[in-house]
């Protein structure tokens, strides 16, 4: 391409470089590079680029002399100076550690479980020689949702497959052949369970639930590791009359594990815990997902019923920490879809409602905890955390107003003036102020605004007499 077509990315700022070349050294334990002639040559060689200056620092870790590194460098571009990078460390790896990590390159994405088939080694093995290579940086693992973990190649090593492929000699074609017949397997695996489903919903389609519930079973003891299969298995149980529902939330919860995401799945996750009046999982299993419809939302109403019984049983035995855990958090949930997105008239009038009767859970639940003046300072920050939440009514800021002056007399009672006390009055007046705003912006009875004003201005002076004595 022509010079005009290319547009030059600048790396780090020399100061910004040096920052980062210190923390290279200490990752790759190299002792510290302070010479300033050696950051200028360093930097002018890599233009300042991260990338470049970590191969470099990579390289001195493993014995190489710095100027020998420079040097050399000077004269690689592009693709040419990642395998420079890369290439004496490729060498040095032993035989095992080599197949690893050129199964790893040829599949972009696996498991410990497979690696271990494609190499004909234990998993243990696997484990062993993955630390190993994450120690020399070669390779990165992260979990997925499902709790499993995924291996897979940095970006920036994909491009020297060929340097390991030649270290590997003949080796190579014995791992290249293994991964195609795990890739092959998995393609084929994909093909039977879906000619599998298909088989089991013809089934039901002539209404003979138990020949589908055989036909879903056998296909769970063939493929137990698919989520699909056991998210259809688990179909079939709420097919049944009357519908077994145990087994069924067993199912859907092995299908969400497997990372089954199939729409359905949550919806009847939900109706099955809802019938099993398994309130706890209903609650875990609905407290992150939130719908986009602007009329309904399943997953926000299955948790709202969630937090409603766990909350009617935490009363039971006078757990009134986790009424109010409970319903602060339904209030929050509840502001988030209704910031997020304009709704339907009716869905967020019924929203709004049951806000209302969350937030006074959560108030009562406070006033509770916390009977005595001196604690009342609880209550007054649990209004202003309902006011954050979108919760501004005049009789539940009537109660944390009380509860603050409630505290601020305790604390004139004192024998001793606490001016860190003055302190926290001081910040809890800013917050009923701008709670004033809030009130005087939803066009509130003028009468409700004034009556805040006229006892914040009270307070703000009982402060200041206190601070002055």
């Amino acid at each position: 391409m022509p010079p005009t077509a290319v547009i030059k990315i600048s790396g780090f700022e020399k100061d910004e470089f040096a920052i980062h070349l210190l923390n290279l050294c200490q990752t790759f334990n190299v002792e510290e590079i302070k010479s300033k002639q050696a950051l200028d040559t360093l930097f002018e060689a890599t233009s300042g680029s991260p990338l470049f200056a970590a191969s470099i620092v990579r390289l001195l870790s493993l014995g190489e002399d710095l100027k020998k590194v420079v040097e050399t460098w000077r004269a690689q571009e592009g693709e040419e100076v990642r395998k420079f990078a890369f290439e004496r460390e490729l060498r040095r790896l032993d035989a095992v550690q080599s197949r690893l990590l050129y199964a790893v390159l040829l599949l972009g994405e696996t498991s410990v479980s497979d690696l271990a088939a494609v190499l004909d080694v234990t998993p243990k093995v696997v484990r062993d020689r993955i630390s190993e290579l994450q120690a020399y940086h070669l390779i990165s693992t992260a979990m997925r949702q499902t709790g499993d973990a995924t291996i897979f190649p940095p970006s920036d090593l994909v491009v020297v497959t060929g340097i390991l492929r030649a270290h590997l000699g003949s080796h190579a074609k014995a791992v290249e052949a293994a991964c195609a017949r795990a890739q092959e397997r998995s393609s084929t695996d994909s093909r039977e369970i879906g000619a599998g489903i298909r088989k089991v919903v013809a089934v039901w389609s002539t209404s003979d639930a138990d020949a589908g519930l055989l036909l879903a079973q056998e296909l769970r003891r063939k493929f137990p590791k698919s989520g699909d299969v056991a998210n259809v298995l688990a179909q079939a149980f709420l097919r049944m009359s009357p519908p077994r529902w145990s087994e069924a939330d067993r199912e859907l919860e092995a299908a969400r594990r497997l990372g089954c995401s199939k729409p359905e799945l949550v919806l009847d996750a939900i109706r099955t815990k809802t019938e099993l009046q398994d309130w706890l999982g209903l609650y875990e299993l609905t407290r992150n997902l939130m719908s986009n419809s602007p009329s309904r939302d399943a997953p926000l109403t299955a948790f709202l019923r969630a937090c409603t019984e766990l909350m009617n049983l935490a009363k039971i035995r006078g757990d009134y920490a986790r009424v109010a855990e409970l319903s602060i958090e339904a209030v929050e949930k509840i502001m988030a879809k209704t910031s997020r997105q304009r709704l339907d008239q009716a869905f967020f009038n019924t929203l709004a409602s049951m806000r209302f009767e969350f937030a006074r859970e959560y108030l009562s639940a406070l006033e509770h905890m916390n009977p005595r003046a001196g604690d009342k300072l609880r209550v007054f920050e649990g209004v202003t955390r309902l006011a954050d939440a979108g919760v501004i009514l005049f009789p539940i800021l009537k109660v944390g107003l009380a509860a603050l002056k409630s505290w601020w007399g305790d604390v004139e009672r004192r024998p001793v003036v606490d001016l860190t006390a003055c302190g926290i009055l001081s910040r809890q007046l800013n917050r009923l102020e701008n709670i004033e705003r809030q009130l005087a912006s939803s066009n509130a009875p003028t009468s409700h605004v004034t009556a805040l004003a006229s006892a914040r201005r009270d307070l703000a002076y009982r402060g200041a007499k206190l601070s002055a004595s």
